[in-house]
């Protein structure tokens, strides 16, 4: 039976029928309608949800191209503009972040150039504390009796203090005197004492360290050779090491630590008291 047998035999009216065929249209627009809709909002909630991961990543890995980004959008947002003018903002952003880490990256490069020249020339090395307040001091000591200097002929190459290390590259107190010298020079003990401690770190090398009272004690380190053993009796100018570039080293040097009451102090003031 086609539609107009239909019609007649429910005695509609052709005005009737097109009311019916009309609804039946509109029914396949408003379903097709928010299908879109609802695809159109699926899309941006999860085009939402990228941008958000994405700006969470900047934010964390790259907080200055972050407050940058931040700037701009803000800016942005006060004042009508075109698709084209956000496309144009967001390439402008993205070429100045690339800039921003080639320079960075040309930055590093030219700071490991300048560490390894640094390197070749300067003799220094050992690990620095990263908080000294309390296992330091910058005062002025004097110990009654005079000091002999560990090496006759040497280069201070790095003072006591606040420095960047030479080998970690951060920065950190240095806790003693670097003292470049041929290697195999002798060092020699700065007061009677003891050996109290004799070894081997990755860090300081072939070390020593001899007690000459309760409270003064005297550090070598990154020795070439140990000439002394745990326990004995060394005397004031005696050869106790040879001057080496072991551990944490640029070159041949000595790192001399002078500790009173166990707080380290500038070996320059008893070096240089007479």
């Amino acid at each position: 039976m086609n539609e107009n047998e239909y019609a007649v035999n429910r005695s509609l009216s052709f005005e009737e029928r097109e009311n019916r065929r009309n609804s039946s249209k509109s029914n396949n627009t408003n379903k097709g309608r928010n299908e879109f809709l609802f695809r159109t909002v699926t899309a941006q909630f999860i085009a939402s949800i990228l941008v958000l991961a994405v700006l969470f990543i900047m934010r964390s890995s790259s907080p200055e191209s972050f407050n940058y980004f931040k700037g701009k959008f803000k800016s942005l947002m006060k004042r009508d503009i075109t698709v084209s003018e956000m496309v144009s903002a967001f390439r402008n952003f993205t070429s100045q972040n690339k800039a921003e880490t080639e320079k960075e990256t040309e930055k590093t490069e030219e700071k490991e150039t300048v560490k390894q020249v640094k390197t070749e020339k300067e003799a220094s090395g050992g690990e620095d504390l990263l908080k000294a307040q309390d296992k330091t001091t910058f005062s002025p000591v004097i110990i009654s009796e005079n000091l002999i200097c560990p090496l006759e002929k040497y280069e201070i190459t790095s003072k006591f203090g606040y420095r960047t290390n030479p080998i970690s590259g951060e920065y950190g107190f240095h806790t003693g005197l670097d003292m470049a010298a041929d290697e195999g020079t002798e060092i020699k003990a700065a007061y009677d004492g003891i050996v109290v401690e004799t070894g081997y770190t990755d860090i300081r090398g072939n070390y020593i360290i001899i007690e000459h009272s309760e409270t003064v004690s005297t550090g070598y380190y990154h020795c070439k050779e140990i000439l002394c053993d745990i326990d004995q009796n060394v005397r004031k100018g005696q050869a106790v090491a040879l001057v080496g570039s072991t551990g944490w080293s640029t070159g041949p040097h000595l790192h001399f630590e002078v500790k009173i009451d166990g707080v380290n102090c500038n070996p320059e003031y008893l070096i240089n008291e007479d």
